[in-house]
């Protein structure tokens, strides 16, 4: 019988001990997630016979696998959804209340590794001891979605039902009547993309079937980039990403998303980031008209680490 693809879901837990898949249930499966794919990576190590052309059964390597996807930042305004309160622990960004920061640890009471599942149409593929990266990528006008990437070790390929899942209902955030600014000054942008950065590995461990425990974060280097309409240098403070770019200067680099309608005022998410430097300035044009391509650096917010970028719900009143 063909397996039809988009007939199909995904599901996260975090893991109670690291590298340990986790059972999961239509619970798990509280995503509206798009543009999924999930691969093995696995090397087979040939062995050539003697006497002939020919070659002898091979032997597979470590088994680590990846998973991508995208979702939309679907929210009510309120409570944090499950792509930000099960995905970005994951990501190594951890809550404190309502704002999630990077964390530099290793998975445990704050970073978490997730398992990773794939339903589709009957068959399961899954990963364990997982770790992602992310990047929040806001067109103008159009639905602000986050593309994640995950990496873990690979579990046995099962048939295994569908989930059924209760999937989201609340719409996700878009992006209009947005407030970006630069250097205190509002930009008028077509995108802005902020990049988690994550640099991830696999734990090589002989004592598992896999040849590896789990992932890791072993660093990161978190970058924003717009593209701005260019103007001249002395418009405002926003206008001059060349002069910044050679005077080293840093400046707090912020994108609100407009959220939830709430019966006084809206919710919205907000991602800020306070010592964003400028990185790399290319022309570019849009429309025919002039913009500049613009890459930042979020660097180290003075002597207080682990505070270089911000995500903040805040909630709809």
């Amino acid at each position: 019988m063909p397996l039809l693809k988009r007939i199909q879901t995904i599901a996260a837990k975090v893991e109670g001990t690291i590298g340990t898949a986790e059972t999961l249930t239509a619970s798990e499966g509280v995503f509206n997630a798009f543009d999924i794919e999930i691969n093995a990576d696995i090397e087979l190590f040939e062995r050539e016979g003697q006497g002939s052309f020919n070659y002898l059964t091979g032997t597979s390597g470590a088994r680590g696998g990846s998973m991508t996807f995208k979702t939309g930042m679907e929210w009510d305004g309120a409570a944090h959804p499950a792509w930000a309160s099960v995905l970005f622990p994951a990501c190594g960004w951890v809550a404190s209340g309502d704002v999630y920061t990077p964390r530099s640890e290793a998975p445990g009471a704050n970073v978490k590794t997730v398992t990773l599942a794939v339903y589709q149409n009957g068959l399961r593929k899954m990963l364990a001891g997982a770790v992602g990266t992310f990047k929040i990528v806001c067109p103008s006008g159009e639905l602000t979605a986050i593309e994640w990437e995950f990496t873990g070790v690979w579990q046995a390929v099962a048939d295994v039902a569908i989930l059924a899942p209760t999937y989201p209902t609340d719409l996700p955030l878009r992006f209009g009547s947005a407030v970006v600014t630069y250097q205190a000054a509002n930009v008028i942008v077509e995108n802005v993309t902020l990049d988690a950065g994550n640099e991830i590995i696999l734990r090589e461990d002989p004592a598992t079937a896999a040849g590896y425990v789990s992932g890791l974060i072993v660093s990161r280097k978190p970058m924003i980039t717009f593209n701005p309409e260019a103007g001249l240098v002395a418009a405002d403070a926003a206008s001059d990403p060349y002069g910044d770019w050679l005077a080293h200067t840093e400046g707090i680099f912020s994108c609100k998303i407009d959220g939830p309608t709430g019966a006084n005022t809206n919710g919205d998410f907000t991602f800020s980031a306070p010592k964003a430097q400028v990185m790399n300035v290319q022309q570019s044009e849009r429309n025919r008209l002039l913009t500049h391509d613009v890459e930042l650096v979020c660097n180290k917010n003075a002597a207080t680490a682990d505070e270089e970028v911000s995500l903040t719900f805040t909630d709809a009143t």
